[in-house]
Protein backbone atom coordinates (compact mmCIF):
# COMPACT_ATOMS: atom_id res chain seq x y z
CA UNK A 1 0.00 0.00 0.00
CA UNK A 2 2.88 2.37 0.71
CA UNK A 3 4.12 1.90 -2.86
CA UNK A 4 0.69 2.78 -4.23
CA UNK A 5 0.27 5.87 -2.06
CA UNK A 6 3.79 7.25 -2.40
CA UNK A 7 4.51 6.18 -5.97
CA UNK A 8 1.10 6.83 -7.52
CA UNK A 9 -1.11 9.08 -5.37
CA UNK A 10 1.59 11.45 -4.15
CA UNK A 11 3.91 10.69 -7.04
CA UNK A 12 7.44 9.32 -6.95
CA UNK A 13 8.49 12.13 -9.31
CA UNK A 14 7.66 14.60 -6.53
CA UNK A 15 9.97 12.64 -4.23
CA UNK A 16 12.61 12.86 -6.98
CA UNK A 17 12.26 16.65 -7.03
CA UNK A 18 12.58 16.88 -3.24
CA UNK A 19 15.63 14.58 -3.23
CA UNK A 20 17.30 16.71 -5.89
CA UNK A 21 16.51 19.89 -3.95
CA UNK A 22 17.96 18.53 -0.69
CA UNK A 23 21.13 16.76 -1.82
CA UNK A 24 21.41 17.04 -5.61
CA UNK A 25 20.78 13.32 -6.17
CA UNK A 26 17.99 11.66 -8.15
CA UNK A 27 15.94 8.54 -7.63
CA UNK A 28 17.30 5.94 -10.09
CA UNK A 29 14.89 5.10 -12.88
CA UNK A 30 14.94 1.34 -12.03
CA UNK A 31 13.90 2.19 -8.47
CA UNK A 32 10.96 4.16 -9.86
CA UNK A 33 9.95 1.24 -12.09
CA UNK A 34 10.33 -1.23 -9.23
CA UNK A 35 8.31 0.89 -6.80
CA UNK A 36 5.51 1.72 -9.23
CA UNK A 37 5.13 -1.61 -11.03
CA UNK A 38 7.16 -4.57 -9.79
CA UNK A 39 6.42 -4.45 -6.05
CA UNK A 40 2.63 -3.84 -6.32
CA UNK A 41 2.14 -6.46 -9.05
CA UNK A 42 4.36 -9.03 -7.33
CA UNK A 43 2.57 -8.41 -4.00
CA UNK A 44 -0.87 -8.87 -5.58
CA UNK A 45 0.28 -12.12 -7.19
CA UNK A 46 1.53 -13.42 -3.82
CA UNK A 47 -1.73 -12.44 -2.10
CA UNK A 48 -3.77 -14.16 -4.81
CA UNK A 49 -1.85 -17.44 -4.61
CA UNK A 50 -1.80 -17.43 -0.79
CA UNK A 51 -5.59 -16.99 -0.65
CA UNK A 52 -6.04 -19.67 -3.31
CA UNK A 53 -3.80 -22.08 -1.43
CA UNK A 54 -5.74 -21.41 1.77
CA UNK A 55 -9.07 -22.08 0.06
CA UNK A 56 -7.79 -25.28 -1.52
CA UNK A 57 -6.62 -26.48 1.88
CA UNK A 58 -9.99 -25.67 3.47
CA UNK A 59 -11.84 -27.60 0.76
CA UNK A 60 -9.48 -30.56 1.00
CA UNK A 61 -9.13 -30.90 4.78
CA UNK A 62 -12.29 -29.34 6.21
CA UNK A 63 -14.82 -29.87 3.47
CA UNK A 64 -15.11 -26.16 2.74
CA UNK A 65 -15.86 -25.11 6.35
CA UNK A 66 -13.90 -22.11 7.64
CA UNK A 67 -12.95 -22.18 11.33
CA UNK A 68 -12.89 -19.26 13.78
CA UNK A 69 -9.09 -19.39 13.94
CA UNK A 70 -8.85 -18.94 10.18
CA UNK A 71 -11.14 -15.91 10.27
CA UNK A 72 -9.13 -14.47 13.15
CA UNK A 73 -6.01 -14.79 11.01
CA UNK A 74 -7.72 -13.08 8.09
CA UNK A 75 -8.67 -10.14 10.29
CA UNK A 76 -4.96 -9.42 10.75
CA UNK A 77 -4.86 -8.02 7.21
CA UNK A 78 -8.57 -7.25 6.60
CA UNK A 79 -8.85 -4.73 9.46
CA UNK A 80 -5.75 -2.66 8.48
CA UNK A 81 -6.97 -2.58 4.87
CA UNK A 82 -10.38 -1.30 5.99
CA UNK A 83 -8.70 1.43 8.07
CA UNK A 84 -7.28 3.02 4.90
CA UNK A 85 -10.59 4.15 3.36
CA UNK A 86 -11.94 5.04 6.81
CA UNK A 87 -8.88 7.19 7.45
CA UNK A 88 -9.44 9.05 4.19
CA UNK A 89 -13.02 9.90 5.21
CA UNK A 90 -12.63 10.59 8.95
CA UNK A 91 -9.57 12.83 9.05
CA UNK A 92 -7.98 14.87 11.82
CA UNK A 93 -6.93 18.48 11.51
CA UNK A 94 -3.30 18.66 10.41
CA UNK A 95 -1.17 20.70 7.99
CA UNK A 96 -1.24 19.71 4.33
CA UNK A 97 1.80 17.79 3.13
CA UNK A 98 2.19 20.40 0.39
CA UNK A 99 2.27 23.19 2.98
CA UNK A 100 4.98 21.35 4.90
CA UNK A 101 7.01 20.86 1.70
CA UNK A 102 6.66 24.55 0.89
CA UNK A 103 7.82 25.46 4.40
CA UNK A 104 10.84 23.14 4.40
CA UNK A 105 11.98 23.23 0.77
CA UNK A 106 10.46 26.39 -0.67
CA UNK A 107 8.75 24.29 -3.32
CA UNK A 108 5.04 24.64 -3.99
CA UNK A 109 3.59 21.81 -6.06
CA UNK A 110 0.69 22.94 -8.22
CA UNK A 111 -1.04 19.54 -7.89
CA UNK A 112 -3.93 20.63 -10.11
CA UNK A 113 -4.63 17.08 -11.22
CA UNK A 114 -3.39 13.54 -10.73
CA UNK A 115 0.15 13.06 -12.02
CA UNK A 116 0.77 16.83 -12.05
CA UNK A 117 4.36 17.27 -10.86
CA UNK A 118 4.81 20.89 -11.89
CA UNK A 119 5.94 23.23 -9.14
CA UNK A 120 6.94 26.78 -8.31
CA UNK A 121 10.27 27.59 -6.68
CA UNK A 122 11.64 31.11 -6.12
CA UNK A 123 8.82 32.48 -8.26
CA UNK A 124 9.77 30.30 -11.24
CA UNK A 125 7.35 27.68 -12.57
CA UNK A 126 8.83 24.32 -13.51
CA UNK A 127 6.64 22.14 -15.71
CA UNK A 128 8.96 19.12 -15.78
CA UNK A 129 10.13 17.20 -12.70
CA UNK A 130 13.85 17.73 -13.34
CA UNK A 131 15.78 18.42 -16.51
CA UNK A 132 19.00 16.46 -16.65
CA UNK A 133 22.20 18.19 -17.69
CA UNK A 134 24.52 16.82 -20.36
CA UNK A 135 26.83 15.31 -17.72
CA UNK A 136 23.94 13.56 -16.02
CA UNK A 137 22.90 11.89 -19.27
CA UNK A 138 25.95 9.62 -19.13
CA UNK A 139 23.85 7.08 -17.21
CA UNK A 140 20.10 6.54 -17.55
CA UNK A 141 19.83 6.67 -13.74
CA UNK A 142 21.84 7.45 -10.61
CA UNK A 143 24.62 9.52 -12.15
CA UNK A 144 26.64 9.26 -8.94
CA UNK A 145 27.19 5.56 -9.82
CA UNK A 146 29.12 6.61 -12.93
CA UNK A 147 32.60 5.33 -12.11
CA UNK A 148 35.77 6.55 -13.77
CA UNK A 149 37.58 3.55 -15.26
CA UNK A 150 39.58 2.83 -18.43
CA UNK A 151 37.62 1.68 -21.46
CA UNK A 152 39.23 -1.76 -21.41
CA UNK A 153 38.36 -2.12 -17.72
CA UNK A 154 34.79 -1.03 -18.40
CA UNK A 155 34.51 -3.68 -21.12
CA UNK A 156 35.60 -6.39 -18.68
CA UNK A 157 33.08 -5.11 -16.11
CA UNK A 158 30.37 -5.18 -18.79
CA UNK A 159 31.15 -8.80 -19.64
CA UNK A 160 31.10 -9.70 -15.93
CA UNK A 161 27.70 -8.05 -15.57
CA UNK A 162 26.35 -10.05 -18.51
CA UNK A 163 27.58 -13.28 -16.92
CA UNK A 164 26.69 -12.50 -13.29
CA UNK A 165 23.22 -11.01 -13.51
CA UNK A 166 24.56 -7.44 -13.33
CA UNK A 167 26.17 -7.97 -9.92
CA UNK A 168 29.89 -8.77 -10.11
CA UNK A 169 30.90 -6.02 -12.55
CA UNK A 170 28.92 -3.41 -10.60
CA UNK A 171 30.44 -4.54 -7.30
CA UNK A 172 33.99 -4.35 -8.68
CA UNK A 173 33.35 -0.97 -10.30
CA UNK A 174 32.84 0.56 -6.87
CA UNK A 175 36.39 -0.46 -5.94
CA UNK A 176 38.03 0.43 -9.26
CA UNK A 177 36.79 4.03 -9.51
CA UNK A 178 39.84 6.26 -10.12
CA UNK A 179 38.33 8.91 -7.85
CA UNK A 180 38.24 6.52 -4.89
CA UNK A 181 35.80 4.02 -3.46
CA UNK A 182 32.25 4.74 -4.68
CA UNK A 183 29.28 3.52 -2.64
CA UNK A 184 26.67 4.45 -5.27
CA UNK A 185 27.09 1.33 -7.49
CA UNK A 186 26.66 -0.91 -4.47
CA UNK A 187 23.33 0.72 -3.66
CA UNK A 188 22.12 -0.22 -7.16
CA UNK A 189 22.63 -3.92 -6.43
CA UNK A 190 19.28 -3.85 -4.62
CA UNK A 191 17.72 -3.43 -8.07
CA UNK A 192 20.14 -5.57 -10.06
CA UNK A 193 19.40 -8.72 -8.01
CA UNK A 194 15.78 -8.72 -9.26
CA UNK A 195 15.19 -11.61 -11.69
CA UNK A 196 15.61 -10.73 -15.40
CA UNK A 197 14.68 -7.07 -14.90
CA UNK A 198 17.68 -6.50 -12.63
CA UNK A 199 19.99 -8.33 -15.03
CA UNK A 200 18.91 -6.21 -18.01
CA UNK A 201 19.21 -3.03 -15.97
CA UNK A 202 22.67 -4.00 -14.71
CA UNK A 203 23.89 -4.69 -18.25
CA UNK A 204 22.52 -1.37 -19.53
CA UNK A 205 24.14 0.43 -16.59
CA UNK A 206 27.60 -0.98 -17.32
CA UNK A 207 27.18 -0.57 -21.09
CA UNK A 208 26.65 3.18 -20.61
CA UNK A 209 29.79 3.38 -18.48
CA UNK A 210 31.79 1.48 -21.12
CA UNK A 211 30.40 3.61 -23.95
CA UNK A 212 31.37 6.88 -22.26
CA UNK A 213 34.71 5.78 -20.80
CA UNK A 214 38.10 6.66 -22.29
CA UNK A 215 41.55 5.10 -21.99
Amino acid sequence: MECIFYAWLFGIDKLDILLHASCGERIPTPVKWTTKWFIPIFTLIMIFFSIKAEQDKIVKELGGITTIIQWAGRLLYIVPLLMIPLGSVFTISCPSVYDLIDEQYGIRFNNKKWNDHSYVKDGVTHNEPVVKTAEELVLPFCNSANVSVAKSTALILLILNVLSHGILGTLLSACLDKRGFNWAPISLLVVFVLPVFGWITGVIHMYCIWKNSTD
